[in-house]
């Protein structure tokens, strides 16, 4: 009898557990349920990978677009290959745990193992290179700008071609070399600017005024000419180190050059000496080196008289005779003619362009023997023209003016 009554009361107490765990299990649900539908709770997808929740998406389109927003992330052309599909589970959250697209592609690339957080170099748009970090691909593009730097000056410099750096995620096996990079890097053209202030010489006239109160041949210097000075501010522009314009910003005048003022005589000139002046009447032209001076060109005493004057000139034949010389014999005076007068007297014309004489033939005064030129040791177009009297080399301002 005692034996069955312990029965009952272990039934009950069985009986009771089961109905107190169906209890516990009927608040639960009734809980979650007034939880969601009384509170801020939704739903919403879990992304996991390997069991590992990385984000929470509000539903699979957010998903989708965070997909296709972390393939543009990738820089390959086969980004598909590259993306590891997480799982998506449905889940009951709070409104402010869940993701983004921009989050969420993030996590996705985070979690693909065969990407890597890279910079791309671009050159001109286009896609050229991966690198590991940008502080690195930066200090190697500095060294490439500061190379052709100008020492002591404030130097701007910049690449030609327009070069970007982007974050991007790139395929771990088609990852740039240090020596690819700086193949890239050294192609690319760099732009160097410099301000520059300078002090430049400006050179002075030379006034000739003739006085028909002194013979030929005289020559005084009345008023001795000085180089002006202005002091310039530039912006001098070189490229991958080679100077290729400067731009002027700013000139102060510090010193206006003086004029030189030179007195020639001209009187007892031309019908005494019977020659004419060896240039066309009405040619523009000016003496470049007086007779018996000497400058960086003329280091012993000049033998003649230089006339600066347009290339192809004609060249007059200052007296008649006969034609000794015409050609170009290596001494300096390129293509020259020489003529003859007769009475000891000689006339030579140098650095003609071209001859219109020849040995022998026989000129008369006012022909054109040749043309002016630059040829032989000039420096610009001119006509180098020499008196000479019984072998001596005369002045020839003294013959003609």
């Amino acid at each position: 009898m005692i034996d069955k009554v312990k029965g009952i009361l272990q039934k009950c107490r069985i009986t009771k557990y089961i109905v107190m765990l169906i209890s516990f299990l009927i608040i639960s649900i009734l809980t979650v349920v007034l939880s969601v539908v009384f509170s801020d709770a939704v739903l919403a997808y879990n992304v996991q990978y390997d069991g590992n929740v990385v984000a929470q998406v509000e539903n699979k389109e957010v998903f989708d677009d965070a997909k296709d927003l972390a393939k543009q992330r990738i820089a390959s052309a086969n980004a598909d290959n590259y993306l590891e599909n997480p799982d998506l589970l449905l889940t009951i959250t709070l409104p402010n745990r869940i993701d983004d697209k921009e989050s969420t592609a993030d996590a996705i690339l985070e979690n693909s193992s065969h990407l890597i957080k890279c910079v791309s170099l671009k050159v001109e748009g286009v896609q050229v290179a991966f690198y590991k970090d940008r502080e690195s691909l930066q200090e190697v593009l500095n060294k490439k700008l500061n190379k052709y730097n100008i020492e002591g000056y404030d130097n701007k410099t910049e690449f030609v071609q327009q070069v970007d750096i982007t974050d991007v995620y790139c395929p771990d096996d088609e990852y740039s070399t240090e020596k690819e990079i700086l193949d890239i890097i050294e192609n690319l053209t760099v732009r160097t600017t410099v301000k520059v202030t300078r002090q430049v010489s400006v050179g002075y006239n030379i006034v000739t005024k003739k006085s028909d109160q002194k013979l030929v041949g005289y020559y005084y210097v009345s008023q001795k000419g000085v180089a002006g000075l202005n002091q310039n501010v530039e912006n001098v522009v070189y490229i991958n180190g080679k100077e290729i314009k400067r731009i002027k910003l700013k000139q102060e005048v510090l010193r206006k050059p003086v004029n030189e003022v030179v007195i020639i005589g001209t009187a007892g000139s031309g019908s005494s000496s019977g020659m004419t002046f060896p240039l066309p009447a009405g040619t523009r032209y000016v003496i470049t080196t007086y007779f018996g001076g000497t400058d960086a060109v003329h280091s012993t005493p000049h033998k003649g008289i230089d006339y600066g004057a347009p290339q192809g000139t004609s060249i007059l034949a200052a007296k008649s005779g006969t034609v000794v010389y015409a050609g170009n014999n290596g001494n300096g005076y390129g293509y020259h003619v020489i003529i003859n007068h007769g009475n000891g007297m000689r006339t030579v014309y140098a650095h003609a362009s071209r001859l219109l004489v020849k040995k022998g033939e026989a000129v008369t005064q006012g022909q054109i023997i040749a043309k002016v030129g630059s040829t032989g040791n000039s420096t610009g177009p001119h006509l180098h023209f020499e008196v000479i009297i019984n072998g001596r080399y005369m002045n020839p301002a003294i013959y003609v003016h």
